[in-house]
C-alpha cells in the first residue's frame, strides 16, 4: 500500500528549487530549525574549495561507468547472438526430424499395405510407390528386397536399374545394417554409404512380417544431396553454418568449406534420431557476425560516454562555483527563519516540511497523525512512503501546480499510510516556503477519516449493483418473477435493442415460438424460472432471438438472489452461436473426409458433399466445376439449380468459375458488384443471373482442380463474409476428397480394362513370377493347352509346357 514513483517527486521538487527565493511577507514561507548546522557549513566549504578536484574525479568515475556499460553491451549482444543461434538450431533440428519422420512413416504405410492388402502384381506395387513418390519428394528409390536379401524390384525402374538383383549381404558398407535388420526384425537406418545407383546417401530396411515370419524388406534409398540439400538450402542464411554428421562421425552435409567451425565455442549441437541411432547437427555462427556483434555499438557507446563524461564533469564544476555564491545569500536568510519555529510546533494540525521528496521536519501533531513514536523516527521518510499509491498522482499534480504558481494551493484529500500500516484519510494544504535557506514545501494535514468512511459507505450502497452489471462481458438480467426489471449494456448489444424494449418483458418475447426440443418457449421458460425460484440453480442452452428476429444460440444460468429482503432471479446469458457453428463446420469437414471411403463412386461423393454442406450453408443452387488446365476445358460433373440445366464441358472463358480460378481465392459477389464486373468486361455471364454468388477454388497440394459455387436467385443477404470463410475452409477438404476419389476411379477403370484384355484375348497368355512359377492364365491359354487355371497356378511352367 506504500511506495511509488520516487523520480517523479524528486524531479518536481528539484524544479521548485530553481525558482527565485520568495519574499518574507508570509512568515510561514520561512520556517527553519532553531539550532544552526555546523556540519552543513563545513560540507559547503569543503566542496567549494575543491571545485577543480571533484570535477576531475567525476570525469574519471563517468569514464569508468562508460567502459563498464560498453563491456556490458558487448556481453548482451553475445547473449542475444547465442539466443538466436539456439533458436536457429532448434528450428533446423525440428524441421529435419519432421522431414525424416514423414518419409519413414510413408515407408511404414506402404509396409502395412503389403501386410494387410498385398499387391496382386509387381506393377501394382510400382504404381503405388510412384504415386507416393509423386506426393513426397526426397526418395531416390523404394525397393522390394526378398527374404534372402536380394533386391527383387526397384522403383522407379530406370534410375535404379544398377541395384536390381543385388545381394545386400555383399554390399561393402550397408551389409552390417541389413544383417542387423535380419537379426532383430527392427526398422534399421544406415549411416552414410555408397549407393548402387552412384553417389552417397543412406538407406532404410523395414522388415515385412507376415504370419510370424519375415517375407521381405522395404528398402528406402535416399541420396544425400537430393534428400537433405533442399531442406538446408531453402532455410539457411549466410549468418549461420550447418554441419551434419552420421553416427560414425562422417560429415554428411555442410554449407561451409571451413570445417574447423564445428569446434567453435558458441556452436550448438543437436542429436537427430535416425530410427535405431542418431546423427549430429552442429550449427555455428558466421565469424563475421560474431565479430560485428562484439564490436558494433560498444565502441560507439564508449566514445559517446567519454564525450558525455567531459561535458558532465565541466557542468559539475560550474555548478560548484555557483553554489559557493548561493550559500552566502542563504546563510543570511536562515537567521530570520528561526523566529517562526515555535508557531509550527504548537499547531493543532499536523505540519511537516519536505524537500527533495523527503520529510525533514514534522511537528508534534504530525507525529501523532502518522503514528510515529517521535519526530526522529519519521524524519527523512519519503513522501510517497506515506501517501497511498492510489493518491500519488493527485499529489504530483498538486506539487506541479505549486511549481507553476508559487502560492498556497487548494486543499487535497488523500489517503495516508501510517507507520503502523493503518490507512487514514486526510485533507492536505501545501505551500512553498524557505526552510534553512532553501526552497521547500510546507504540508498541513487534517484527519478526515470518519467523514470519508461515512461518504464511502453511502457511495458503495448506491453503485455496487451497477458496477456488477456494467463490467460483465455476458448479458445480465435481474428478473422479478417472469419479467426483466434491469439489464446491463451487454444485454442491449446482444439482443440489438434499447433498454425500454426489454424492461418489463418476459424472456419468451426474445425467443422463437418453439425451441430445438420442439417444446414451446413460454412453457420451457416458465419451468426453468419456477425451478430457479425453488432454489435449484438452472444452467441450460437456449435458442434466443434479437429484436429484429435474428436467432442465436445462448447458454443461460438462472440463480435466485435476495436483495433488500425480496427474491429475484439473476440471469446470465452468453452468446454461443460461434462455438455452435464451429462445431458444425468441423463435423461437416470430417464427414466429407470420410465420404472418400464411404461412397462407392465419384457421383455418390458429389451427392454426399451436397448433403453435408447443406447443414451449414444454403445449397439450394450448387455446382462443382472441374478444370483440365492442359486442355483448357471446364466440366460440370455436379450441377443442381432452380432454373438452369447442367452445362456441357466447355473451353475456359471469362465466367465466374474461370474468374475465381484466376484469383486463386474465394469470392462473394452480390447483384450490384456482379453487374459492375459484367459491365467492365471482367466476366461474361451466361444463364440466369443470381442475386448473390459465392465460390471457392478447389486446390490440392499439386494444383487447382476446380471450383465449388453456391448461388441464390431471391435473397442477396443469404451469404456473408463469414460464409465465404467457411466455404474456403471446407473447400480444401472437398478438393482432397474429389482428387482422391478421381484417382481411385481412374485406377479401377484401368485395372478393369487390362483385366478384360487379358481375359478376352484369343491368344494364350500366362503370367509368371521370377521363379518361373505360374501366377495366372487366360481362357485362350486354357483352350490351347487343355489345362485349367486351378491346375497350373503356383506350378513351374517348364514342368507342364515343353
Amino acid at each position: 500500500m506504500v511506495g511509488g514513483n520516487r523520480p517523479i517527486f524528486a524531479g518536481l521538487i528539484s524544479t521548485v528549487r530553481k525558482r527565485d527565493v520568495f519574499s518574507m511577507k508570509n512568515p510561514l514561507r520561512n520556517i527553519a530549525y532553531l539550532e544552526p548546522d555546523p556540519e552543513r557549513k563545513q560540507y559547503r566549504s569543503f566542496f567549494s574549495q575543491h571545485a577543480v578536484l571533484f570535477p576531475l574525479l567525476a570525469f574519471l568515475l563517468f569514464l569508468l561507468i562508460t567502459a563498464g556499460i560498453s563491456r556490458y553491451l558487448e556481453k548482451e549482444n553475445e547473449a542475444k547472438l547465442k539466443a538466436r543461434l539456439v533458436l536457429t538450431a532448434n528450428q533446423t533440428a525440428h524441421r529435419l526430424e519432421d522431414y525424416l519422420r514423414i518419409h519413414f512413416n510413408v515407408i511404414r504405410f506402404l509396409r502395412d499395405h503389403i501386410v494387410n492388402d498385398p499387391f496382386p502384381a509387381p506393377e501394382d506395387f510400382a504404381a503405388e510407390v510412384e504415386d507416393i513418390m509423386g506426393q513426397f519428394a526426397g526418395f531416390q528409390a523404394i525397393n522390394y528386397v526378398n527374404a534372402q536379401g536380394v533386391i527383387e524390384q526397384v522403383v522407379p525402374y530406370r534410375p535404379n536399374l544398377l541395384a536390381l538383383g543385388k545381394d545386400l549381404h555383399t554390399h561393402p558398407m550397408a551389409a552390417p545394417y541389413f544383417k542387423k535388420a535380419e537379426q532383430t526384425h527392427l526398422d534399421v537406418c544406415t549411416d552414410q554409404v555408397r549407393l548402387y545407383q552412384g553417389g552417397k546417401g543412406f538407406a532404410t530396411y523395414f522388415p515385412i512380417i507376415q504370419n510370424g515370419r519375415v517375407s521381405g524388406y522395404l528398402n528406402g534409398v535416399f541420396r544425400i544431396e537430393q534428400f537433405l540439400g533442399p531442406l538446408f538450402l531453402n532455410h539457411t542464411t549466410p549468418n549461420y553454418y550447418f554441419f551434419l554428421q552420421d553416427a560414425k562421425g562422417q560429415l554428411v552435409l555442410d554449407n561451409s568449406d571451413d570445417h574447423s567451425l564445428r569446434y567453435d565455442p558458441l556452436a550448438e549441437i543437436r542429436k537427430i534420431p535416425f530410427l535405431d541411432h542418431a546423427w549430429t547437427l552442429t550449427v555455428t555462427p558466421n565469424p563475421v557476425l560474431v565479430s560485428q556483434t562484439r564490436t558494433r555499438g560498444s565502441l560507439l557507446v564508449f566514445f559517446l560516454g567519454t564525450a558525455a563524461s567531459v561535458i558532465l564533469s565541466w557542468l559539475y564544476r560550474i555548478t560548484l562555483v555557483r553554489q559557493r555564491k548561493l550559500y552566502a545569500t542563504m546563510d543570511t536568510i536562515r537567521k530570520e527563519e528561526e523566529n517562526y519555529r515555535e508557531l509550527i510546533d504548537n499547531s493543532p494540525f499536523g505540519m511537516g516540511v519536505f524537500r527533495d521528496g523527503k520529510f525533514i521536519y514534522i511537528n508534534d501533531a504530525g507525529v501523532r497523525l502518522v503514528g510515529a513514536a517521535s519526530a526522529k523516527q519519521f524524519l527523512n521518510t519519503p513522501l510517497e512512503d506515506i501517501v497511498h499509491v492510489d493518491d500519488q498522482k493527485g499529489l504530483v499534480d498538486q506539487v506541479g501546480e505549486l511549481v507553476r504558481h508559487p502560492r498556497k494551493t487548494q486543499p487535497l484529500e488523500v489517503k495516508l499510510v501510517r507507520l503502523d500500516n493503518q490507512v487514514i484519510d486526510v485533507e492536505l494544504d501545501a505551500s512553498q516556503i524557505l526552510f534553512e535557506g532553501e526552497p521547500a514545501t510546507l504540508v498541513v494535514a487534517r484527519d478526515i477519516t470518519d467523514r470519508k468512511q461515512a461518504e464511502q459507505a453511502r457511495k458503495e450502497s448506491e453503485t455496487w449493483y451497477r458496477t456488477l452489471f456494467e463490467s460483465a462481458t455476458d448479458a445480465i438480467f435481474i428478473m422479478s418473477r417472469d419479467r426483466f426489471i434491469d439489464c446491463n449494456q451487454r444485454t442491449l448489444e446482444m439482443f440489438g435493442c434499447r433498454r425500454e424494449d426489454i424492461i418489463e418483458q418476459p424472456p419468451w418475447k426474445f425467443s422463437p415460438v418453439i425451441q430445438y426440443d420442439q417444446r414451446p418457449s413460454k412453457e420451457a421458460a416458465l419451468e426453468k424460472i419456477n425451478a430457479a425460484y425453488a432454489g435449484i440453480p438452472q444452467s441450460f442452452e437456449w435458442l434466443h432471438c434479437k429484436l429484429d428476429g435474428t436467432l442465436f444460440d445462448a447458454h443461460v444460468n438462472l440463480n435466485r438472489v435476495v436483495i433488500a429482503g425480496d427474491e429475484y432471479l439473476l440471469a446470465t446469458v452468453r452468446d454461443i452461436s460461434m462455438e455452435k457453428r464451429v462445431e458444425k463446420v468441423s463435423a461437416v469437414t470430417y464427414q466429407i473426409a470420410e465420404a472418400t471411403v464411404l461412397t462407392s463412386d465419384i457421383d455418390a461423393l458429389y451427392q454426399m458433399i451436397h448433403e453435408k454442406l447443406s447443414l451449414i450453408l444454403d445449397t439450394t443452387n450448387i455446382y462443382i466445376a472441374l478444370v483440365d488446365l492442359d486442355r483448357k476445358q471446364v466440366s460440370f460433373p455436379y450441377f443442381v439449380d432452380q432454373y438452369d440445366t447442367p452445362p456441357e464441358s466447355m473451353p475456359l472463358k471469362r465466367g465466374l468459375t474461370d474468374y475465381v480460378l484466376s484469383l486463386g481465392r474465394p469470392l462473394l459477389v452480390r447483384q450490384q458488384e456482379l453487374a459492375r464486373l459484367i459491365r467492365e468486361g471482367t466476366i461474361v455471364m451466361e444463364g440466369t443471373r443470381p442475386k448473390v454468388w459465392l465460390g471457392a477454388p478447389l486446390v490440392t497440394e499439386k494444383r487447382k482442380i476446380g471450383v465449388i459455387a453456391l448461388q441464390n436467385y431471391e435473397d442477396e443477404t443469404v451469404y456473408t463474409e463469414a460464409d465465404m470463410e467457411i466455404l474456403n475452409f471446407v473447400s480444401d477438404q472437398i478438393a482432397i476428397a474429389i482428387d482422391r476419389k478421381r484417382a481411385e476411379t481412374d485406377r479401377l477403370r484401368q485395372q478393369t480394362y487390362f483385366q478384360q484384355l487379358f481375359n478376352n484375348s484369343p491368344q494364350g497368355i500366362v503370367i509368371l513370377n521370377k521363379q518361373d512359377e505360374i501366377l495366372n492364365i487366360n481362357k485362350g491359354f486354357e483352350d490351347l493347352f487343355q489345362y485349367t487355371r486351378e491346375e497350373l497356378v503356383g506350378k513351374k511352367l517348364a514342368y507342364h509346357i515343353v
